[in-house]
């Protein structure tokens, strides 16, 4: 005979494992949008705008930054679109977690240094958000993709092909 008080505590697992997916979706769209503007803010200047930016951070060579400018934009944009969609995701999350998590270096190698900076670039001429404040956001954001990275998805590409044990949780 089942136990009757087993049953709310695996219906309840169930409902908060149903929470972190809605909210792992969430968290897809939010990174996933975030990394597709920052993209294209950066794709529809010359990438020598970008460049110049990445140079005043004071930590690559103005040939490395010009390669960076170029490719760096293309790699937010795949990754966004990526999350979105839900393909791929745990190696998403992954590349995000890991380019915001280059990103806050970015940033606070900055402030260690006493580099002030009137805009982080982080998304080129659009928006100047001040970096301090990005080094917070970007933060948030590793922590999203941590979740995204955990959670079994939820209304995703991968949901709807291999076996569910590749795709966490």
């Amino acid at each position: 005979m089942d136990n009757p008080v087993e049953k709310p505590a695996v219906a309840a697992n169930s409902n908060s494992g149903k929470i972190f997916q809605f909210v792992s979706v969430l968290a897809r769209i939010l990174i996933g949008a975030v990394l597709i503007a920052a993209a294209v803010s950066k794709l529809a200047a010359p990438k020598e705008e970008f460049a110049l930016i990445i140079q005043a951070y004071n930590l690559v060579s103005p040939s490395t930054a010009l390669t960076m400018a170029t490719f760096l934009p293309w790699v937010e944009l795949l990754i966004g679109y990526s999350l979105l969609t839900g393909y791929a995701l745990r190696l998403a999350s992954a590349a995000s977690g890991i380019l915001f998590i280059a990103f806050d270096f970015a940033l606070l190698s900055l402030k260690i240094r006493g580099i002030e900076l009137p805009s982080c670039g982080c998304f080129g001429a659009s928006f100047h958000p001040e970096p301090r404040i990005m080094i917070g956001v970007d933060f948030t954001l590793i922590v999203l993709s941590l979740i995204v990275f955990k959670v079994r998805p939820l209304w995703a590409l991968d949901s709807w092909s291999g076996p569910k044990e590749n795709h966490g949780g």
